[in-house]
């Protein structure tokens, strides 16, 4: 087997750590999505929990659960 550098070695395939994309994504990196939703969930979070907290005094067995 040939020795694998930083380039594709003769089987097209790339070395164990080096990227075929180097400048691609960096590690840690978040989907704009992701962000978003976390957002608007951290918005909502005190009128979801007072929700549940409301259904459970109320007898919902799901929402004593949580």
């Amino acid at each position: 087997m040939s020795e694998l550098t930083g380039e594709n070695s003769e089987n097209g395939r790339f070395g164990p750590g080096e990227s075929g994309n180097p400048a691609g994504r960096p590690k840690g990196a978040r989907n704009n999505a992701s962000i978003i939703a976390e957002q608007l969930f951290e918005q909502k979070v005190e009128a979801v929990v007072e929700k549940i907290i409301e259904r459970a005094l109320a007898g919902n067995v799901a929402a004593m659960r949580l």
